[in-house]
């Protein structure tokens, strides 16, 4: 496997075993970055293939073929972190464990309340603008919105990020 693996490497940017360890790391850093942008890309490709689905009142192999993709890469993603363990924080002190968790909450709860405001915009100004239909805002569904998106998201990745946490240990 290493050897298929040193091969890619080399066939790609010549990397071989004759290159120090910081270089490897600069390029396994850029490798990284450039999977997170065409992670990011795929996603976003497959938003607008969604929506123009939606707007033609269709279903395209594109748009179930990118969920497929992105759900399966994502999913290999985290299955490769579990079995490496690398998905675990882990805290010396009591207090460093309490002061992750309050910002976890935090960022949960604003990330949240990010999709609510998106999920908001997305259904009633950029969908209704693109199809032709009147844009209806009015702050009962924005309220709704925030608030389910909130308590359902924010605790959902909090949770999320709750049970990925090791525990100090007692010395």
């Amino acid at each position: 496997m290493k050897d298929k693996k040193e091969r890619l490497f080399n066939f790609l940017v010549g990397v071989d075993s004759k290159r120090d360890e910081y270089e490897l790391q600069e390029i396994r850093q850029i490798f990284s970055w450039n999977g997170l942008g065409i992670l990011l890309a795929n996603n976003i490709l497959m938003v607008i293939i969604i929506v123009m689905d939606q707007m033609n009142n269709t279903l395209s192999v594109a748009s179930v073929g990118l969920i497929l993709i992105n759900s399966l890469s994502s999913l290999y993603l985290v299955i490769r972190l579990y079995g490496k363990g690398l998905n675990v924080t882990e805290f010396e002190t009591p207090e460093e464990l309490r002061d992750y968790k309050k910002r976890a909450l935090r960022r949960s709860l604003i990330q949240g309340a990010y999709a609510g405001g998106f999920i908001y915009l997305l259904t009633g100004v950029i969908i209704p603008f693109f199809i032709g239909e009147t844009i209806s805002l009015n702050w009962v569904d924005l309220i709704k919105s925030l608030v389910i998106c909130t308590i359902i998201g924010g605790g959902g990745l909090y949770l999320s990020v709750h049970f990925r946490v090791k525990k100090y240990e007692e010395k």
